[in-house]
């Protein structure tokens, strides 16, 4: 993520730094992300020995060191931008800290990185950006990402087809939409997934007149650590 500084260390991580004008307004939610497990044979990662009767089925809440969001590498999904920011990154912090409706404000709005996070959470947005490119890629980028990302109505952060945050509170809003492993001791080895996601033929899929009306986004299984 960093630039070598000469002889020191690479900077590999990005510091966020939260305030509030006023702590009687201020708004901060606990979000969860998936369960990290091996990409090959889905197992959790983490052992946690006795306890994983009380495991939560989607995943952990986040602490505050994020190692399942990562830099974006591919050049296809970077704009001109020297320092883009991965939008999964943003909308978990929109997550966090509003609520539907609420305003989020950029002055320093770049290619629009937040402001496509806030619009597609369905958040209202305010960016400022001097440079006309910018804002032009800006603009062409939010009208790219619509306010779609949700499951039973409730906000939910999507990268590449896949869930990667949802608040904790939202949690039994949307626990219905997905097939959790029972006993749930199961789900070591075998992620939740969408009821919707499965196929028809399957004895646990959800019969026509039973599904979502909204446009179901498939479980993931958090990303992998770089295994190199």
């Amino acid at each position: 993520m960093g630039s070598p500084m000469g002889k020191t260390l690479l900077p590999n991580h990005y510091g966020i730094l939260y305030y509030a004008k006023d702590a009687r307004l201020n708004k901060f939610y606990d979000v969860r992300y998936p369960h990290h497990r091996c990409r090959k044979c889905q197992v959790l990662r983490k052992d946690y020995g006795g306890k994983k009767a009380i495991l939560h089925p989607f995943g952990p809440l986040v602490s505050d060191v994020w190692t399942d969001l990562h830099r974006i590498r591919h050049p296809k999904r970077r704009n001109e931008h020297p320092c883009q920011l991965p939008i999964p990154l943003l909308e978990r912090l929109v997550l966090m800290t509003t609520d539907e409706g609420d305003v989020v404000l950029d002055p320093f709005a770049g290619t629009g990185t937040s402001l496509v996070a806030a619009n597609r959470l369905g958040r209202q947005y305010i960016g400022i950006e001097l440079d006309p490119r910018y804002v032009q890629i800006a603009e062409q980028n939010i009208l790219a990402n619509p306010p779609t990302s949700q499951i039973g109505g409730v906000w939910v952060s999507v990268y590449l087809d896949k869930i990667v945050t949802l608040r904790d509170r939202d949690w039994r809003a949307i626990q219905d939409y997905f097939l959790v492993p029972q006993p749930v001791e199961r789900i070591d080895a075998q992620p939740v997934v969408l009821k919707s996601n499965l196929p028809a033929e399957s004895e646990f899929a959800l019969g026509p007149e039973s599904r979502p009306q909204t446009k179901p986004l498939p479980f993931t299984d958090s990303f992998c650590i770089d295994e190199r």
